[in-house]
């Protein structure tokens, strides 16, 4: 036991592709005086990176399945609670069923799975030689 026939290959790595293409983001921003929603381009490559988070605005990231609302630490107060309101609003502007999960993300405290939805969020850790472990105290 433990094997299973396989009926239809293939697919899943088109489906991801197009999910991933499903993902989008908006800047909440209040710098012209009243809230805005602006969505953000993608880098040449097609990709959300870390840097197009500004740390002084909020952010909604519309995965499909769910929203993260992701707050800069120097985000207006104002901001922070209008960012909330927008997901909410957002979901029903889109049609999208009321009871899609709405997830607050703040500045350094990112869920795995709200980082999973851009390139290299966190820096590719690369060891640097420790001179001290090589030189002998003899």
């Amino acid at each position: 036991g433990g094997f299973m026939e396989v009926t239809a290959s293939g697919g899943d790595d088109e489906k991801a592709a197009e999910a991933l293409g499903q993902v989008t983001l908006h800047h909440i921003s209040d710098a012209t005086g009243s809230m805005t929603s602006t969505p953000v381009s993608r880098d040449a490559k097609g990709r959300y990176t870390r840097d197009m988070l500004n740390s002084s605005d909020a952010y909604v990231l519309d995965t499909g399945a769910a929203l993260f609302v992701w707050t800069g630490k120097r985000a207006t107060p104002e901001e922070r609670r209008a960012s909330m309101d927008l997901a909410a609003k957002y979901i029903q502007d889109t049609g999208r069923p009321t009871h899609t999960p709405i997830e607050r993300v703040v500045e350094f405290g990112e869920s795995a799975m709200f980082k999973q939805n851009f390139y290299q969020f966190d820096p590719v850790f690369s060891p640097k030689p420790n001179p001290e472990a090589s030189s002998s105290n003899g």
